[in-house]
């Protein structure tokens, strides 16, 4: 039996935007995986949920292919960095939490210039077991396909993204980071405070020698304690990230 030429190119169209997506979306333990095999994974994708796409007429002509090909990776490359940036929340609470307890005091005497915290590995893979282990990254596959049905391959975008509405959405996710890294940035805080005070009433302390083992030690046990609350929070974060991409495409319901 022939295959449907316009489902075939329904197909090839909604593979295209997620592949797009797949390329620039850091998801963690995803990176390893080259290009090509993001581009088949958005292809497998795009042919699991094509039933519940609902169908556009294709393009009549290869010129309207070309921009319709091209809209939807456009559209791919654009949702990939907005969900990219909101699961990097964590590494951003990371790289906060590690210039506060100093692990990234490397950066004073490494001259690559390459940035080195350890604690971006962990917050990604521990967010990343999180998603697994509470099947939330079957809510994001939904969530994808709720977008293909929201704006069907070969279909203009319901509206223009808003630059207001992209401020709001970036504004959010870095006020998540914050809250996120607060436990242990605040105790942190706390314990540059006491230092403080301690150097002025002792000035012969060695404030270095004694501050930074004491903010290192202390780091890692704020990070323990609040682990469960921090990384508790992975599916509501998810859920708020997918909320905030289709606020982005559509405003405000």
């Amino acid at each position: 039996m022939p295959a449907d030429p316009e489902a075939v190119t329904r197909w090839f169209l909604a593979g295209a935007r997620l592949s797009a997506l797949l390329a620039v979306m850091p998801v963690p333990g995803f990176g390893r995986l080259g290009l090509a095999a993001r581009v088949w994974f958005g292809l497998i994708l795009g042919l699991a949920v094509l039933p519940l796409v609902p169908a556009v007429p294709a393009p009549a002509n290869l010129p309207g292919f070309v921009v319709a090909l091209a809209r939807e990776v456009f559209l791919g490359l654009t949702m990939g960095w907005l969900l990219g940036f909101g699961l990097g929340v964590y590494r951003q609470a990371a790289s906060l939490v590690g210039f506060q307890a100093g692990y990234t005091l490397i950066q004073t005497i490494d001259q690559s210039g390459e940035v080195v915290n350890p604690l971006e590995q962990l917050y990604a893979l521990a967010a990343g077991a999180v998603i697994l282990a509470t099947n939330a990254h079957h809510q994001a596959v939904i969530a994808l396909a709720q977008w293909l049905r929201l704006i069907p391959p070969g279909a203009d975008p319901l509206g223009e993204p808003s630059p207001i509405r992209l401020a709001q959405v970036l504004t959010g996710v870095v006020g998540l980071a914050l809250r996120l890294a607060l436990p242990v940035v605040g105790g942190l805080l706390v314990v540059d405070l006491a230092l403080g005070i301690l150097v002025r009433t002792a000035p012969q302390l060695n404030l270095l020698g004694v501050g930074f083992p004491l903010k290192v030690g202390l780091g890692l046990a704020l990070i323990a304690v609040s682990a469960p609350l921090v990384f508790g929070q992975v599916p509501a974060v998810l859920n708020g990230i997918i909320e905030a991409a289709d606020y982005f495409w559509r405003g405000p319901s």
